[in-house]
């Protein structure tokens, strides 16, 4: 991979503005990066990395910024996502270096960003020394290896359905570094099967149990067409759905029959869960209020039920 220009900060929660400069890429340094970059593609290939677009004109004109040949123009964009990146973190984020690059990777001109996130964990390498021998040192904060990229994403993206690739490996508990760079991303449809599940029972409580078993044995990829699919289902509550399901913090677009052939259930009051497959929950699990108020779960089982400590 040939890197034309290569800038980076490291940026931290509460701490000054990030500020990237320009610097040279080691050939070292550039396999290294060529080989998150390579991971990234191939996730996007594969289907692990979904859809992703960019949520206003403004955003995608900054990664186009990261494709100029000018440094000053290509260190302003990358000043101004690190920062964007930076002034996302808190607390519960780890702190890391945001690199921008901008690179020839199998004929294809691309631009990148990246957070690379540091571990204080040691490491154990090993060292040559005069003689030919080697000797054990041992090194901390470490960045991020090759297929272990929490956030990264590169520009543009050959899909014809998404505008760029994002690496992401946390789902809705963790939006910041979409938010960070402008851009929203599709949920996966291995995890897009509990959204829409949850939607259902949301607009139609008193058939939820019996539309998300269909979803076990629909032929529809999308959302779209299994609602239509649906004869007891009105236009309206199909409508319902279908903006719900567009509005998630990653909109759903895709849905994957496996993944509803092990859709779970769970029921929960005080501290104590119920869980099962759906038609399981459905079928042998109910709850009534009592007199006084509260709730009775009534749950019934073929075999003897156990108890054990956890």
């Amino acid at each position: 991979m040939a890197v034309d220009l290569l800038a980076y900060a490291f940026v931290s929660a509460g701490g000054q503005p990030p500020t990237c400069t320009m610097q040279a890429a080691s050939p070292d340094v550039a396999a290294y990066l060529e080989e998150h970059l390579t991971d990234l593609r191939g996730r996007g290939r594969s289907g692990a990395s979904p859809p992703a677009e960019f949520l206003a004109p403004g955003a995608q004109r900054v990664f186009n910024d990261l494709l100029s040949q000018d440094q000053q123009v290509f260190e302003a964009s990358a000043t101004a996502l690190a920062q964007a990146l930076q002034a996302q973190l808190h607390g519960a984020t780890k702190d890391g270096l945001f690199v921008a690059l901008n690179a020839t990777l199998q004929d294809q001109r691309l631009a990148s960003v990246l957070k690379l996130e540091v571990t204080e964990q040691y490491a154990g390498v090993l060292e040559d020394v005069a003689g030919g021998q080697r000797t054990l040192a041992a090194v901390r904060n470490l960045l991020d290896r090759p297929g272990e990229l929490q956030k990264g994403a590169i520009f543009p993206d050959p899909r014809p359905d998404s505008e760029l690739i994002v690496g992401d490996k946390l789902t809705t508990t963790s939006l910041y570094f979409l938010t960070a760079i402008g851009a929203r991303q599709a949920q996966k449809p291995t995890l897009a099967i509990v959204e829409v599940a949850k939607v259902l029972q949301q607009v139609a409580p008193d058939r939820a149990e019996s539309l998300i078993e269909n979803l076990a044995v629909t032929d529809a990829g999308t959302p779209g067409a299994f609602l239509d699919a649906q004869p007891d289902l009105d236009e309206p509550t199909r409508a319902r759905a279908l903006t719900l399901l567009t509005q998630r913090p990653r909109p759903v677009q895709f849905i994957s029959r496996d993944r509803a052939l092990t859709l779970k259930a769970r029921v929960r009051a005080d501290g104590i869960e119920v869980t099962g497959r759906v038609r399981d929950i459905a079928e042998k699990v109910s709850w009534d209020q009592t007199a006084a108020g509260g709730w009775t779960i009534h749950i019934s089982v073929d075999q003897e039920p156990r108890k054990d400590y956890l």
